[in-house]
C-alpha cells in the first residue's frame, strides 16, 4: 500500500511537471485535465492514509518497535484524513511531518540499539609460508 502510494505520487509529480511546463510555454490545460491530475492526488492521498493505518497497526502486533512510534503512525494516518477533508490547514501538514520525523528517529534509535544477531564467520587459520 506503501509503495502504491508512492508510485501513483511519483507519476502525479511527472504529470504536473508537464502541465506546468506546457502551461509555461503557453499552451492551454483543459479543466478536465487538471479534474484528472487533481482526483489523482486524493487517490494518492487516500493511498497513504490507509498504508500509515495499516502499517501502524501491524508494527504494533509485531511488536518489534517501541509502542510509541508505531501509535504515530495511526495518529499520522487521521491527520491526514483531517488534512484532506479541511485542505487549507497548513499546521496539520506540519505536525503530521514532526510526528512522522519522530517515528523514524525512533525505529532508528531503536535498530542502532539492538545487538547484531546474525552469526560471525569463523576466523581463518594464519599459516606462514617459508620460501
Amino acid at each position: 500500500m506503501q509503495t502504491a502510494g508512492q508510485l501513483l505520487g511519483v507519476l502525479v509529480g511527472v504529470i504536473l511537471v508537464v502541465i506546468f511546463t506546457l502551461v509555461s510555454s503557453g499552451q492551454q490545460i483543459s479543466p478536465e485535465t487538471v479534474q484528472g491530475v487533481s482526483t489523482l492526488n486524493t487517490i494518492n492521498g487516500l493511498f497513504f492514509i490507509l498504508a500509515n493505518i495499516i502499517l501502524g497497526i501491524s508494527m504494533i502486533r509485531a511488536a518489534v518497535y517501541p509502542l510509541w512510534t508505531n501509535i504515530l503512525l495511526i495518529v499520522i494516518g487521521f491527520l491526514n484524513v483531517i488534512g484532506i477533508l479541511a485542505p487549507t490547514v497548513t499546521i496539520l501538514e506540519f505536525i503530521a511531518a514532526l510526528l512522522i520525523a519522530a517515528s523514524f528517529c525512533g525505529w532508528g534509535i531503536t535498530l542502532l540499539q539492538q545487538p547484531p544477531n546474525y552469526p560471525q564467520p569463523p576466523r581463518q587459520q594464519q599459516h606462514q609460508y617459508f620460501p
